[in-house]
Formats: C-alpha cells, structure tokens, sequence
C-alpha cells in the first residue's frame, strides 16, 4: 500500500509501461516463431510459439496459417487474408458521401486515430478472437486459401 495517490499513480503507469514491454518482447519472439525464423527446429519453432501466443491468449496455430496467406498476398487489395483496405467507392457508398468526405478529412488527425485505435482494441481484437471477424470475403480470389464458399 502506497498513501500518496500520485506516486501510486506513477508506480501503475510505469508497471503498465514495464508490463507492455515484456508483452511486447513475447510477442516478437512469438510472431519469429511463426515464421520459423527462431529455431532451424520446426518442433521448436511451433513449442515455444504455442507456448507464448497461449499467454499472450492469441490462437498460435491458426495465426500462423493467416499469417502466411496474409505474407504471401501482402498489399494484393484482392488476395490479402487481413489487411484490406475498402476502395473509395466502398467507403463511399457505406458511410454515405458526406461521412466519406468527413474520413477523408478527419483521417490523418490525432484525434481521429485515437478513436480508430481504441475502437480497434475495445472492439474489433475481442470480436478477431472470440467470433474471428477479420479481413474480407474474397475467398473465391485467393488460390492459397482455397476458400469458395467461405464467409468469415
């Protein structure tokens, strides 16, 4: 128990620092070993990536299947399993012209990316792990994903 508030506070913010930072370092090594970059063992690779994803609570195995499409289409506004970004007449015609318009200009302010950045973590991380919403449904155009029919 700490009396004074403030340095209560500043002990919390820098444990959160200290704490995103071993987080992070877990995640790297993870994310290497999804690669097979870690180990030249395949069986080691995948132990200590499963192990790592499983407490950083991120499914290892099926990231690792995304994450090679994704890497394998990266950029591909068709093929990319992830990151695909809608086309302006996309964005247009779901959020209406003049929210459209309002992105357009809104979009590269700070304020505007916090809002983006909290949305995505407060909502859109749960809803990629608990319901696995992500990406697009291109699945017809992407021959590694072998996905007719799929939907996510």
């Amino acid at each position: 128990y700490v009396p004074s508030y403030a340095l209560r506070a500043t002990l919390w913010a820098g444990y959160t620092i200290i704490q995103g930072i071993f987080g992070t370092g877990l995640w790297v090594l993870a994310h290497e070993c999804g690669h097979q970059s870690f180990s030249p063992s395949k069986t080691l690779n995948d132990s200590v990536g499963w192990f790592c994803h499983s407490f950083l609570l991120v499914p290892y195995f099926s990231w690792k299947i995304s994450h090679g499409k994704h890497h394998k289409a990266t950029g591909n506004l068709e093929r990319d399993m992830v990151f695909v970004p809608r086309t302006r007449e996309e964005h247009a015609t779901l959020k209406g012209y003049v929210l459209h318009e309002m992105h357009e200009l809104l979009e590269e302010t700070p304020i505007y990316t916090a809002g983006n950045l909290l949305a995505q973590q407060l909502f859109g991380w749960p809803m990629y792990i608990f319901a696995n919403i992500s990406g697009h449904n291109n699945h017809t155009k992407q021959p590694e994903g072998k996905g007719v029919g799929k939907k996510n």
